[in-house]
C-alpha cells in the first residue's frame, strides 16, 4: 500500500520467516535447491524448535542495499532471486581484514561504494584488494553461492524480490568453528573480566553470535543424529526390498 501511494521508498523488509509461516496443510512455500540441500543450521533450528531460523526473504524497491557483512558463524549462504535484478560485492576472506576500522575485531565499514583507496580509517584498503572484488549482476531466476567467510554486499537495482537462506554442513564446519573460537578470544581481550569468567564469555557470544561452545556442540550432535538417522532408514528400505548380505552381486 505504501509503494501504492508513492511512500516508503527506502523501506527494506529483510530476514522474514516466511517459510516457517506455512501450516501442514499449505506444504512448503519453496523447494530448496538440491546443491544446497545438506544444511545443519536449519535442521539444527527446527530439531530444537526455535523461534525463527535462517530461511529468510527480502522484499526491497531499487537502490535499497544490505550493507557489508559477513553471514551468521560465517556460514555459507545462498540467494535466489524471484523477481528484479540485484548488484553483489562480494570480497574474499583474505582481504576482510582491509575492511575493518582497526584491521582487525573492528567494525565492518557501512558501504564498500563509499571507501577510497588511502582512506585514513581503512589504510589496507588500496587498489590491489579493489581488484580482487568480485561484482555480480543476479537477474531474476538466478541463484548466487556465497562461500563461508567472505564479506559481501547486496544492492537492489530494481525493485526486487529474493529467497536467502544461511546454511553450514560439513564442508564448512571447521572454518565456522574458527570463527566461533576467535570471536571468544576477542570477547576475552576485551571486556574486563572475562579473562576468568568462562561463564560470562559464553553467554557474550551467544548473545552476539547466536551460538557459544556449548550450543555448537548440540548443532553437531544433531547433526549427526540426522545422519545416522538417514542411514537407518536407507538399510530398512534396502531390507525391505530384499537386498540383504546373503544377495548375490552377480559378479
Amino acid at each position: 500500500a505504501l509503494w501504492e501511494r508513492g511512500e516508503g521508498a527506502s523501506l527494506y523488509l529483510k530476514d522474514w520467516n516466511l517459510a516457517m509461516t506455512a501450516t501442514a496443510a499449505e506444504g512448503e512455500w519453496y523447494t530448496t535447491p538440491p546443491h544446497f540441500a545438506s544444511d545443519w543450521l536449519n535442521g539444527f533450528a527446527h530439531a530444537t524448535e526455535q523461534g525463527s531460523d535462517h530461511r529468510f526473504v527480502y522484499v526491497g524497491r531499487a537502490s535499497t542495499f544490505t550493507p557489508l557483512h559477513t553471514d551468521v558463524l560465517c556460514s555459507y549462504s545462498w540467494s535466489f532471486n524471484v523477481a528484479g535484478e540485484k548488484k553483489w560485492w562480494l570480497i574474499p576472506p583474505e582481504d576482510g581484514w582491509r575492511l575493518r576500522a582497526d584491521s582487525s575485531a573492528g567494525a565492518l565499514a557501512h558501504d564498500l561504494r563509499e571507501l577510497k583507496s588511502g582512506d585514513a580509517s581503512f589504510p589496507g584498503w588500496d587498489a590491489e584488494a579493489r581488484s580482487r572484488v568480485l561484482c555480480v549482476r543476479q537477474r531474476p531466476g538466478e541463484a548466487i553461492f556465497v562461500p563461508s567467510c567472505w564479506v559481501h554486499q547486496v544492492s537492489n537495482e530494481t525493485d526486487a524480490i529474493s529467497i536467502n537462506h544461511n546454511w553450514l554442513n560439513g564442508n564448512c564446519a571447521a572454518r565456522c568453528w574458527d570463527f566461533l573460537q576467535a570471536r571468544r578470544d576477542e570477547i576475552v581481550r576485551i571486556v574486563e573480566g572475562c579473562a576468568d569468567d568462562e561463564d560470562t564469555t559464553q553467554q557474550i557470544l551467544e548473545f552476539k553470535w547466536s551460538f557459544n561452545f556449548s550450543s555448537w556442540a548440540r548443532l553437531l550432535i544433531c547433526a549427526l543424529d540426522a545422519s545416522l538417522l538417514k542411514v537407518e532408514t536407507t538399510l530398512a528400505q534396502l531390507a525391505s526390498v530384499g537386498f540383504g548380505g546373503d544377495a548375490q552381486c552377480g559378479f
